[in-house]
């Protein structure tokens, strides 16, 4: 990118080094810059145009900052305070508040940011930033999530971030979409040289229909692919549990889910919920480094009303039945639409009933 225009100014008296940082004050403008990040090939460049920036620093007094600019094209502003010189000069961690408002949303961050060294040396300093983040309609940003423009769903993302010595926190984050919502609490580290998340996900209300609202485009191909050519997934294991999940017609309550993801495969994973009364489990595995990449599902019910299934999930709204057991397979092969309706089999077994 470039600068168009900076101003830089410094101003201390004193007989020692000390008693000069004491008395230092500090001023930087700049005007007229446009840059861009995230250029390399197959990438999407950030571009951000930088009106003017603004940052003071007085006498005994916190860092303030303020800037004025675009954002991929959307007109941005941002405003920064942080600790005095002395203390981000002697102390290991300083405090720090931004708030950053474009398209109509407003991104606000504040708590304390530790130096590099105080996280890796183990001391008692970590970074610790509460985070909070709203949209008034997730359409605003349709040039950054690549959502659907005409999408009216408030998004509202808050929680906490802590960075320590040896991993990273996330903890009780609620992410709310609509009427849908999600808590997350999560932990990443590094086990045997290799990246691992433990995480707890929670929800009390998932509305399926809702969000296919932020589908932007046509649909898909049958030659697009499903999944990426190449993944290479960090080890995980996964806890999520579902209050109720609205599908249309048809509701899953009380859905549990345990996964475990070790070198790029989700090992079958047990479920449980259920769907239309009656209570449903299986197993579900996914290897997207096999070739072509693989699926697997099972699902069993005990005693079903096969008729109120049907009609709830649309497909047929004339038939009464019951069924002593209900069995589903799945197994999915393929990187495409195509190959997936060519190379995958399905069965549905009802044992029993009427």
């Amino acid at each position: 990118g470039r600068l168009g225009h900076l101003d830089l100014r410094l101003d201390g008296r004193g007989d020692t080094l000390g008693a000069l940082l004491r008395d230092l004050e500090l001023s930087l403008a700049a005007a007229n810059a446009r840059l861009s990040y995230g250029s390399s090939a197959g990438a999407r460049p950030m571009d951000i145009t930088l009106d003017t920036l603004d940052l003071a620093l007085r006498r005994g007094q916190r860092l303030r900052g303020s800037a004025r600019g675009t954002l991929l094209g959307e007109p941005a502003k941002l405003s920064l305070r942080g600790g005095a010189l002395p203390d981000l000069l002697r102390e290991l961690a300083m405090p720090i508040e931004i708030e950053i408002a474009a398209a109509q949303a407003k991104l606000r961050i504040e708590g304390t940011l530790a130096r590099p060294e105080a996280t890796r040396e183990n001391t008692t300093h970590e970074t610790a930033l509460s985070f909070a983040f709203q949209a008034r309609h997730t359409g605003d940003l349709a040039r950054w999530l690549g959502v659907a423009p005409e999408s009216k769903l408030p998004l509202d993302v808050r929680g906490r971030m802590r960075v320590a010595s040896d991993a990273l926190y996330l903890e009780q984050t609620r992410l709310k979409l609509g009427r849908s919502e999600l808590t997350i609490d999560a932990r990443r580290s590094r086990v045997d040289d290799r990246p691992s998340i433990v995480a707890s996900v929670r929800s009390p209300l998932i509305d399926v229909p809702e969000l296919t609202t932020l589908r932007a485009g046509t649909g898909r191909s049958s030659d697009a692919p499903v999944f990426p050519d190449a993944v290479d997934l960090a080890d995980a294991d996964l806890d999520l549990a579902l209050q109720h999940v609205l599908l249309g017609r048809t509701d899953l309550v009380d859905v549990g889910f345990i996964a475990r993801v070790r070198e790029g495969r989700l090992q079958p994973a047990a479920f449980s919920g259920k769907v239309a009364g009656v209570p449903f489990a299986g197993l579900v595995g996914l290897d997207l480094r096999s070739e072509p990449p693989e699926a697997r599902l099972d699902l069993s019910t005990g005693e079903i009303d096969v008729g109120a299934l049907l009609r709830d999930s649309g497909a047929a709204e004339d038939i009464d039945g019951r069924a002593d057991k209900l069995q589903l397979t799945l197994r999915g092969r393929g990187k495409t639409l195509r190959e997936l309706a060519r190379l995958s089999t399905f069965e549905a077994r009802v044992i029993g009933g009427r």
